[in-house]
């Protein structure tokens, strides 16, 4: 396979720019409702924290490797200790609902260049 040889691909302006279109759009739907959603996941996270607490304390009796640590000077008793599950037993971890890494800088600077390249055809 050669690298130094150009692809050259056709495909028609308008559907290039319906695409990159679509893709800011869809992008700047997401951001719009970033909050929300965000909010609506730290509500499940806080009810999978609670599942997963609760099958913990059920299953205590079939819990490995228990360490324990008292802090005199705070009065804390922390209790760690492992649980080997089966798949499927609990819901292993949530996904994030929405993307953290967008923001305004990446949106505008999106639109700049769909205008600049819009505008220059």
């Amino acid at each position: 396979m050669a690298r130094g040889k150009a692809i050259s691909v056709k495909i028609p302006t308008q559907r290039v720019i319906a695409g990159l279109e679509a893709s800011l759009a869809k992008l700047e739907m997401d951001y719009a409702t970033q909050e929300q959603k965000e909010a609506q996941y730290q509500v499940l996270y806080k009810a999978w924290q609670k599942d997963l607490a609760d099958f913990a304390i059920a299953n205590f009796t079939k819990a490995e490797n228990i360490r324990t640590n008292f802090r005199h000077w705070n009065k804390n008793l922390n209790i760690d200790f492992d649980i080997t599950v089966v798949e499927g037993q609990f819901q292993q971890s949530l996904k994030r609902i929405s993307r953290q890494s967008i923001s305004t800088l990446i949106v505008s600077r999106k639109r700049k260049c769909l205008t600049q390249f819009v505008s220059s055809r």
